[in-house]
């Protein structure tokens, strides 16, 4: 049996070197640890903020977005939503925290994290900006990204389409 060793594969002038569909070609990752707080129903940016520039149109960009957040009410609901926007458009919102029915409940302060992923199809070959934002739901005290300097991470991933 024989071995075949190289040091790199280039294609020749005028082609591009493909890979095969649904190999990863970059990956980008940004993470942040300062407290964020909000006492708004509107969305605001956590700090996790990444750039990415895709190769081709055809190409997918996975976002994997890991966040430690907060939320405290001095009633019965503690919830707050955070959401995965591309350049100006949301892709993705998801709602966290607690909900403690019943009566007497005076303090509700929950911690936690928030998994969000989406497969984006941007058909794009400009720099692209993802990043998540957050917002407390109505009725609620306030709501905290990276609280006690916990971090929180957002990873890009370029998808050969």
């Amino acid at each position: 049996m024989s071995t075949l060793e190289v040091k790199a594969i280039q294609a020749p002038t005028g082609y591009k070197l493909a890979m095969p569909t649904g190999h990863i070609l970059q990956t980008i990752q940004t993470n942040n640890t300062t407290a964020i707080n909000s006492t708004s129903t509107s969305y605001a940016d956590t700090g996790l903020t990444v750039n990415i520039t895709p190769t081709s149109t055809s190409n997918k960009i996975l976002v994997l977005v890991n966040g430690a957040c907060q939320t405290y009410d001095n009633g019965v609901d503690a919830r707050g939503w955070g959401q995965i926007v591309r350049d100006s458009t949301a892709l993705q919102a998801i709602r966290y925290g607690a909900y403690v029915g019943g009566s007497g409940n005076t303090d509700t302060n929950w911690y936690g994290t928030l998994a969000m992923s989406c497969l984006d199809s941007p058909s794009s070959t400009s720099q692209l900006t993802y990043k998540v934002q957050f917002r407390l739901e109505s009725g609620g005290t306030s709501t905290m990204w990276q609280p006690d300097s916990m971090p929180s991470t957002i990873t890009v991933m370029e998808v050969q389409g």
